[in-house]
């Protein structure tokens, strides 16, 4: 399984497949993930497609179809003087149609993001997951990926009026 650059006339199938993903992470989370999916823009689907810091991978599934697709993009580690100054990759989104899922498309996916950021001389690689999805947690575990930090969030009851 390989998966390649993404061409403009895979923007259909990357929309559906990152509509899914924002459902798949509503149905996780329901207190933070809007019902309603965001519009992937052609222009910005576009925009990413022709960036300098940033690349769309997608993998075909059995049926020769755009089955999955990954967001990456390169980003500086941090502005603030306690970290080292040094260019990382962000996985931004990964998502394999769930019916493809189990064939090696992700990891043709992540295979692609590791070749793009060694082409461009980054080493360092970085994403989020949600602990209340434990296969995409074993699936970057399994890759060799280990937590860094955890974020902790909470929600207080408030009274008075909300700030606009």
């Amino acid at each position: 399984m390989k998966a390649r650059v993404a061409e403009d006339s895979d923007y259909d199938a990357v929309r559906e497949l990152l509509e899914g993903l924002h459902r798949h992470h509503q149905r996780l989370r329901p207190d933070i993930f809007s019902p309603v999916p965001p519009l992937v823009a052609r222009d910005d689907y576009r925009t990413l497609l022709t960036s300098s810091t940033a690349r769309v991978f997608v993998a075909m599934g059995r049926g020769g179809a755009v089955s999955g697709v990954v967001v990456a993009r390169i980003q500086d580690a941090g502005e603030s003087s306690v970290f080292l100054r040094e260019r990382m990759v962000v996985v931004r989104e990964l998502m394999v149609s769930p019916v493809e899922r189990g064939q090696g498309l992700g990891t043709a996916l992540m295979d692609a993001v590791e070749e793009w950021m060694r082409s461009v001389g980054v080493s360092r690689l970085e994403l989020n997951v949600w602990d209340a999805n434990p296969g995409a947690l074993a699936f970057y575990q399994a890759r060799g990926m280990r937590p860094s930090y955890h974020r902790l969030s909470q929600r207080l009851e408030t009274t008075g009026n909300q700030v606009e």
